[in-house]
Parts: structure tokens; sequence; C-alpha cells
């Protein structure tokens, strides 16, 4: 899924940087695209919603029950992105059949 309106766009399931490594000739490691990937230098998100090449809203989402690992876990993912983007914000919700759903959302 990917919108775009006004600049602004909207997708799923997007690289997003947690941690810049420099080269010892000053550049940064992951100008290269195949290094943006989910488990190396990077997060992949639920939703991602950037404006031009500056991520602004980041969404986690888990349906069912979450626990304290989540919450956790949750919680350590948006402190890795926030290093670079300072993106804060962590919250849960109930959908309208009353399951428990978590949403990860943090904004700049």
């Amino acid at each position: 899924m990917s919108r775009r309106s006004t600049g602004y766009s909207v997708e799923c399931g997007q690289n997003l940087l947690y941690k810049i490594e420099i080269t010892v000739a000053g550049k940064p490691t992951h100008e290269a695209e195949s290094l943006l990937t989910r488990g190396k230098l990077a997060f992949q998100t639920d939703i991602l919603i950037t404006k031009g090449p500056t991520p602004l809203v980041a969404i986690e989402l888990k349906s069912g029950s979450f626990s304290t690992h989540d919450v956790i876990t949750y919680s350590a993912k948006a402190q890795r992105h926030k290093r670079i983007y300072t993106l804060p914000a962590l919250g849960f919700h109930r959908d309208e059949v009353g399951r428990t759903r978590s949403a990860l959302c943090y904004t700049q």
C-alpha cells in the first residue's frame, strides 16, 4: 500500500533506520539501499508517513493480547528510532469488538 498526497506518503512495511554507521572515509554505510533492510540498521514499520525523505509518523500495530515483553520491545524500538528522528510516543487501544490491540505511534 502506498498513498501520496501533497508531498506526503503513507506506506506499509517500510524500513526505517535505527542506527547510522560512518565509514573511515566519513560516509554513511546506509547509502547503499541494500543495507537498509530489516535487521541491518533498520526496523520494518507497519505504517510509515513521510513528507519527502523525512519520516513524520511511524506506526507499529499488534492485534490480540500484548505482554510486558511487547511493551518493552516496542519502547526500545521507539527509543532507537528517536535517536535519529526524534519520533516519541507509545500507546495501546482496544478495537471495536473489545480485543486488545497495541499501537506504537511516534511522530516528529
